[in-house]
C-alpha cells in the first residue's frame, strides 16, 4: 500500500487491516485519490481498434492462465508488422492538473534465445508522446509536455537458462516475463477538448534499421501486451506515488545517491560513413537518456572508426545533451589495440583529441598502453581509462604487464561480451584467458574499482542486446555521489566509489568498518576483525550474496527477499594482514551485481 499513515485512506476490504471498513465505490475512490495527489483516474480501456495487427487471446467464460485478472489480452511483437490502438473510457471534466490512465500492460522477452531490445512508440491521439521498452523491473519513462510512462510490476516470471515459460495460449517459450499495469500520466491541458470523450492510444513496436550497420537486426520477438483487466481489483495505489510526480527519484546510499548509467557504445557513423555500431550520435543519446531511462552516458567509438571532423561532432553532441540533474554525458572513444586489448579513454570535459592505436593487427611496433598514458600527461587533461572483456580470447588485456594506477581507476566486468569476472564454462561461450580475469587482476595488485556497461553496437545503449547476444543483456554502471552533475559523478569514479550491474537496477551498499566500497583502509584503522556491512535493495528476489576476499569466495549466503541487510566480521583475519573484499549479488532470475572492492593495506 502506501505507508502505515495512508492505509485508512483506503479502506478496501480485501487490503485494509481493519476489516470492519466496507468497501468504497469507485466515485469515492476516484475522490480519495483526486484528494491525496491531484489526479484525475480514468479507466485506460474500452475497446480495441478491430483493424489493430495484433495477436488477440481472449477466454468468455473464465480467465487467461497467465494472470487471474486478464479477460483478454492484445500482443504486438517488433516484428515490423504489428501495432495496436484503442480506447480509453470516457474523460470526464476535472479541475485536475494531471489525468492518469490505467490499463493492464505486460511486457516479455519473446523467446528463450536472447532478442533484439528494440522499442515502441506510445502515441496519445495520433501525437507520440512517449518511448519504451521491455523491462524485468518497474520503470518510469519520461515523454513530451510533462508526459510519463510507468510500468508497475505486480508479477514476475522467469525460466531457468536454456528453458522456457509457457504460460498462456500466447506466451510461450519465454525467458522472462513482467505483469502489471501501466499508468500513463498526461497534463491536463492536453486533454481539454476531450472532456467527456474518449481519447486514443496507440502502441507501435519499431524493430527497423536505425543507421549503417552490419548488426542491425530488423525484427524481435520482444513484445507489449494491453491486457484487459479488472484494474479496481489491482492495487495501483503504490505506484501512484511514482506517478504523480514529475521527476525522477534516485535511492540513497548513506550521503550518496545511486545513478545508473552506460558509459560503453558505438554509433553507426563512422570513416566512409559507416561505423561498426548502429544509429546516429543524436539517436544513441536520445535511447539512452529516454528509452533506456539511464542517468549517466558516454559514446565510445572505436579510434579507428573515427576521423578528426567525427571526434569533434561527439565533443559537441556529449556537450549538447549534457544536462545537470538530469542526464550527465562524457567525451570519450575506444582505445582499440588488437595487440594490447581494448580501453575506453574518458575526458571530464570536451576540447581535447582522442589517439589511434594504430593497431589493428597484432604488431611488435604498434604502441603500448604507456604510449597512451604519456600522451595524456603531455595534454595534462583529467582522464580515465577503463580495459573492458579482459579475457575474451579476441580482445585479450594484461593488466599485469600494463597497468597505470593513476589512470586505470576502474575496469569493465560485464557487457555484452558476457563475464570477465572469473572463467566459467556456464558464462563464457568463447572460451576465456586464464590469467586475465578481474579476480586476477585484483590479485596482481591492481586497486580498480568495478563498472559494467553495455558495449552496445545496436544502437540501444543500456538496453543493448546486440553481438555477441549474451543472454542477460546489457551491463550498467551504478554511480554513488551527492548530485547527478559531471564533477561528481567524475569524482565518485575516479574514487571508485561505484559498481556494476547486469543492467538491473540493483541497489548495493558494501561497506568495511564504515568505510565505502573503492575505498583503500589502512590496518592501523581496522579494529581488531573487519566487519563488512552489506544492503541491498533489489528489483526481484535475490538468490545468494557473495563475498570474495583475495580472489576467493569465503562466504555464500542463501537469501529469499528483495531487500537483505546483513553482518559479517571475518574469523580468519590477522591484525596487520593485507587484504581486499568485494561483494557479488545474485537474483533469481541470475541478473547480478559486483561491488567495487575495498582493501585493507
Amino acid at each position: 500500500m502506501m505507508g502505515c499513515g495512508r492505509r485508512d485512506r483506503f479502506p478496501w476490504t480485501s487490503m485494509s487491516p481493519l476489516p470492519k471498513k466496507r468497501v468504497l465505490s469507485e466515485r469515492e475512490i476516484r475522490k480519495l485519490i483526486r484528494e491525496e495527489y491531484g489526479i484525475e483516474i480514468v479507466k485506460g480501456f474500452s475497446e480495441v481498434n478491430p483493424k489493430s495487427a495484433c495477436d488477440i487471446c481472449s477466454v468468455k467464460d473464465g480467465y487467461i492462465a497467465s494472470f487471474g485478472y486478464v479477460k483478454e489480452a492484445f500482443k504486438v511483437c517488433q516484428n515490423n508488422r504489428d501495432w495496436i490502438e484503442w480506447r480509453t473510457e470516457e474523460i470526464p471534466a476535472t479541475n485536475s492538473e494531471t489525468i492518469v490512465f490505467i490499463f493492464g500492460m505486460s511486457l516479455g522477452y519473446g523467446s528463450s534465445i536472447p532478442q533484439p531490445s528494440g522499442r515502441f512508440k506510445l502515441f496519445l491521439n495520433d501525437e507520440e508522446i512517449i518511448q519504451f521498452c521491455v523491462t524485468k523491473h518497474s520503470r518510469l519513462w519520461f515523454g513530451r509536455d510533462g508526459t510519463r510512462l510507468y510500468f508497475h510490476r505486480l508479477r514476475y516470471n522467469t525460466a531457468p537458462l536454456g528453458l522456457g515459460l509457457n504460460l498462456d495460449a500466447q506466451i510461450k517459450d519465454e525467458s522472462a516475463v513482467s505483469f502489471g499495469l501501466g499508468l500513463l500520466a498526461v497534463p491536463a491541458w492536453k486533454l481539454k477538448d476531450f472532456y467527456r470523450r474518449k481519447a486514443t492510444l496507440k502502441v507501435v513496436p519499431i524493430g527497423e534499421t536505425r543507421g549503417p550497420s552490419s548488426y542491425t537486426p530488423t525484427k524481435s520477438k520482444r513484445w507489449f501486451r494491453l491486457d484487459n483487466v479488472l484494474w479496481s481489483d489491482c492495487n495501483f495505489y503504490e505506484a501512484l506515488n511514482v506517478i504523480s510526480k514529475n521527476r525522477k527519484e534516485h535511492a540513497e546510499v548513506g550521503e550518496f545517491q545511486v545513478f545508473f548509467g552506460d558509459i560503453h557504445s558505438h554509433s553507426g557513423i563512422g570513416k566512409g560513413g559507416v561505423g561498426c555500431g548502429t544509429g546516429t550520435l543524436k539517436e544513441n543519446f536520445e535511447y539512452a537518456r529516454d528509452v533506456a531511462g539511464l542517468d549517466i552516458y558516454s559514446l565510445t567509438d572505436h579510434d579507428w572508426q573515427m576521423e578528426p571532423e567525427h571526434w569533434e561532432d561527439l565533443q559537441r553532441t556529449t556537450k549538447e545533451y549534457y544536462e545537470p540533474g538530469r542526464f550527465v554525458t562524457f567525451p570519450a572513444f575506444e582505445w582499440t589495440s588488437k595487440t594490447y586489448g581494448h580501453r575506453n579513454v574518458y575526458y571530464l570535459e570536451e576540447g581535447y583529441p582522442f589517439m589511434d592505436s594504430n593497431s589493428q593487427e597484432i604488431s611488435e611496433t604498434a604502441p603500448t598502453p604507456e604510449d597512451l598514458w604519456r600522451e595524456i600527461d603531455r595534454l595534462g587533461v583529467e582522464a580515465i581509462t577503463i580495459p573492458h572483456h579482459t579475457c575474451v580470447p579476441i580482445f585479450p588485456v594484461s593488466l599485469a604487464d600494463y597497468y597505470n594506477p593513476r589512470y586505470d581507476r576502474l575496469v569493465e566486468i560485464y557487457s555484452i561480451w558476457g563475464n570477465s569476472e572469473l572463467c566459467d564454462e556456464e558464462m563464457d561461450h568463447r572460451g576465456c584467458f586464464e590469467g586475465l580475469t578481474v579476480r586476477e587482476i585484483l590479485n596482481y595488485g591492481c586497486k580498480m574499482g568495478i563498472i559494467a556497461s553495455s558495449d552496445s553496437h545496436d544502437g540501444h545503449p543500456g538496453n543493448s542486446c546486440g553481438p555477441p547476444l549474451s543472454y542477460l543483456g546489457s551491463g550498467w554502471i551504478a554511480v554513488l555521489a551527492r548530485r547527478l552533475e559531471r564533477r561528481e559523478i567524475w569524482n565518485a569514479m575516479k574514487m571508485r566509489r561505484c559498481y556494476g550491474t547486469t543492467g538491473e537496477p540493483i541497489i548495493l551498499d558494501f561497506r568495511l568498518d564504515g568505510h565505502f566500497m573503492g575505498e583503500e583502509v589502512s590496518v592501523d584503522e581496522v579494529d581488531g576483525k573487519p566487519r563488512l556491512e552489506i544492503n541491498i535493495d533489489a528489483p526481484t528476489r535475490i538468490e545468494q550474496i557473495q563475498i570474495i576476499k583475495n580472489g576467493e569466495v569465503v562466504v555464500r549466503m542463501q537469501c529469499y527477499g528483495k531487500k537483505e541487510r546483513k553482518e559479517w566480521i571475518d574469523p580468519e583475519y590477522r591484525a596487520g594482514e593485507a587484504s581486499y573484499y568485494y561483494v557479488k549479488v545474485v537474483q533469481r532470475d541470475r541478473e547480478m551485481a559486483w561491488s567495487s572492492p575495498i582493501w585493507i593495506e
